[in-house]
């Protein structure tokens, strides 16, 4: 019975693995890293896991397997923060920090892991209920809609953990069995994710009524110019133009703007162009005045779009 239990534990560990390079492909086709942090974070909180197993059948200390901090209270602020919403950017900021005096609290004290782990696994709980609401009112896309839905089995697995931990119900099996489930659940909805955002090929999908939707939503947001609201959501725009979120969601998709944010900041960037060339505004307000959120996200988008900083293409017009 150990030797089997040995080789699941080892086997976790290589699903951990692929959780990891599923993470660095996320990272790498969809240059998206907080939905690869996303998924990074979740292939820690499982290799944490692995090694409490390990460390209750006496293969390795207790500072390995007893003393590691609980990072699934990163899920949710993750999720939050890969929808850009700024009605709520600041409460992931705290959660951040948060976090971070967490796991300093644990390099200086001794054992603090390990006696705060129960409270914690608790407060873990309850944040990511709290912070999935709040994404519940931005799910658009299909990574967010995804990346709920794994949270959302995520904290019914850990209730269903404590629970059954609670009442003495909890034995090796149902561990492994619950801990196996709501890695398949994580990891299929990340591959999901990948496969539909890229692998599939724009010519596979691309359909007359697609290109009809994007001519009309490219002239709405060209007439209505709804994308200099920082907060203007894919939920808003499919609502606008009387679609659902999920088609709009596959038509920009198949097009040349790969995702909602692409499409925003495309006509966000053109605006920018013209109050460089016609204004005296400072780049600063340049930014917030073309919908952009601060400068660092102009500027990145902006030398996406044109090959150079805004300042540079201002020196260069008035040249």
């Amino acid at each position: 019975m150990l030797f089997d239990s040995i080789i699941i534990d080892f086997l976790f560990f290589g699903i951990a693995f692929q959780g990891f390079f599923l993470a660095a492909l996320l990272y790498y086709k969809l240059k998206d890293w907080k939905v690869a942090a996303y998924y990074l974070v979740f292939s820690v909180v499982l290799i944490t896991w692995v090694l409490f197993w390990l460390g209750e059948k006496g293969l390795i200390g207790s500072v390995w397997s007893n003393n590691s901090p609980d990072f699934s209270i990163l899920l949710g602020p993750l999720l939050l923060a890969s929808m850009d919403m700024k009605k709520v950017k600041k409460l992931t900021h705290i959660a951040f920090i948060v976090f971070g005096v967490y796991l300093i609290s644990g390099l200086l004290i001794t054992d603090f892991f390990q006696k705060t782990g129960n409270y914690v696994g608790v407060v873990s709980i309850f944040l990511n209920s709290v912070f999935l609401v709040f994404a519940s009112k931005g799910i658009g896309s299909l990574g967010s809609r995804l990346m709920s839905y794994a949270l959302m089995a995520f904290i019914v697995y850990m209730v269903v953990f404590w629970l059954l931990s609670y009442l003495g119900f909890l034995t090796w099996i149902v561990d492994y069995g619950t801990a196996l489930i709501i890695s398949c659940f994580f990891y299929v909805s990340g591959h999901q994710y990948l496969i539909k955002s890229k692998f599939r090929t724009r010519a596979q999908k691309q359909t007359p009524e697609h290109n009809i939707i994007l001519e009309r939503t490219l002239l709405y947001l060209k007439k209505s110019q709804k994308y200099l609201d920082s907060d203007y959501r894919i939920i808003d725009l499919a609502r606008d133009l009387n679609i659902s979120d999920a088609q709009l969601s596959e038509v920009i998709r198949c097009s040349e703007y790969d995702n909602f944010k692409s499409l925003i900041n495309h006509f966000r960037v053109d605006h920018s162009k013209k109050l460089l060339r016609n204004s005296d505004l400072k780049v600063l307000a340049v930014a917030m005045e073309s919908g952009f959120n601060n400068k660092v996200s102009f500027n990145n988008n902006f030398k996406k779009y044109t090959g150079t900083s805004p300042a540079l293409y201002r020196e260069k017009i008035k040249r």
